[in-house]
């Protein structure tokens, strides 16, 4: 527990998904078949990136790229 907190680590899961859909899911990403949902921003369009998060407009997550 220690390093969970220390590192700020989030453990997420759900008490929905079945073992078998879970391996199918792992199994996918290795395979490379699974893509992230992300949108970039300029580090310069912070203000962009807060208001486009602010009224929903962001699908997935939000990057600043330095």
């Amino acid at each position: 527990p220690a390093f969970i907190f220390g590192k700020e680590c989030t453990i997420t899961g759900s008490a929905t998904t079945r073992m078998a859909e879970f391996l199918e899911c792992m199994e996918l990403a290795a395979q490379g078949k699974l893509k992230p949902v992300y949108q970039k921003y300029a580090l310069t369009d912070i203000a962009k990136a807060y208001d486009d998060m602010d009224h929903r407009r962001i699908f997935g997550r939000g990057v600043l790229v330095p």
